[in-house]
């Protein structure tokens, strides 16, 4: 985390302090064994992920670490979480349970919980790299003053440009993007063959 952290600092990113996160299993709170510093933009954001502990979570993440160094996850924001892992479970895309996460927040009358829920597929299926939805309940907590404001002017996290080669990833990025319409879906497929498009689906934004 602190060689991370400090990369993205001399970047001009002002960084939320690290927080240990939490998962709800069952009905009772446990360690997520995993833990974040973000860049809050004033549209999206750009987190720091690291495992802090043995649990589940924590080695699903360092098994990903293990394939590469550099961006590994784009995860977007929509209204219902559940609503999308049903959704990617009917594409074809073998889902994991959702993840009810919780981080500690301070504030400036105490410390309270922001709350997301997250639903995310099993790795393989996307060897072009990690995707996943997420569900922010406690938006306030999240979006906060003075962190949004940053030294290089950054404001906002406006568009994923995704390349890969062409063939099955195609037809898998079009499905789990939800490209609405089978026109418009055919002319962003079509043009991936030559260059892979910037993802903007409609009702989703960068998170």
């Amino acid at each position: 985390m602190e060689p991370a952290a400090g990369a993205l600092e001399r970047c001009g990113f002002r960084l939320t302090p690290f927080t240990a996160q939490t998962n709800r299993v069952n009905g009772k709170l446990v360690p997520a064994g995993t833990g974040n510093r973000c860049a809050m933009l004033r549209r999206g954001y750009v987190e720091l992920l690291a495992a802090t502990g043995d649990t589940a979570l924590a080695h699903q993440l360092e098994e990903r670490l293990m394939r590469h160094v550099g961006v590994h996850l784009a995860a977007f924001s929509s209204a219902e979480a559940a609503g999308e892992q049903r959704r990617l479970g009917a594409a074809g895309f073998p889902v994991l349970p959702l993840v009810d996460m919780r981080r500690p927040v301070a504030t400036g009358t105490g410390e309270e919980e922001a709350r997301f829920t997250i639903a995310r597929i099993t790795p393989g299926p996307m060897p072009e790299g990690r995707v996943q939805f997420l569900t922010h309940h406690t938006e306030h907590l999240v979006w906060r003053e003075p962190f949004l404001d940053h030294p290089n002017g950054a404001q906002a996290l406006a568009a994923l440009d995704r390349r890969a080669r062409p063939g099955r990833a195609r037809g898998a990025l079009c499905a789990l993007y939800r490209t609405p319409g089978p026109a418009r879906r055919r002319r962003q497929c079509d043009r991936a063959r030559a260059r892979p498009p910037a993802v903007r689906p409609a009702g989703l934004s960068a998170a």
